[in-house]
């Protein structure tokens, strides 16, 4: 038999994923097997995956990556993020 706690855990864990890390895991979704998201499979995957962003605060994000047609360049989003987080 297995117990499994309901308790949180007393310090945090961390997650977190470097650029490149991310860069692939959007490559793997990537429409086409292009290097482009569609923004609202991005919308879609911060609102609801890992540690959620409600969907003002998404918008807020992504109003500062270009977008074309709807269309984002993963190369220029984590080229953005790279340069926010120097």
């Amino acid at each position: 038999m297995v117990y499994v706690s309901t308790q949180k855990p007393s310090t945090p864990i961390e997650q977190s994923m470097t650029l490149e890390e991310l860069k692939q895991g959007l490559l793997e979704i990537a429409i086409d097997q292009t290097e482009k998201i569609s923004r609202s499979e991005l919308i879609k995957i911060i609102t609801t995956v890992g540690d959620k962003l409600t969907l003002t605060e998404a918008n807020q994000v992504l109003s500062l990556i270009p977008t074309v047609n709807g269309i984002i360049e993963i190369s220029s989003l984590v080229s953005h993020l790279q340069s926010n987080s120097e």
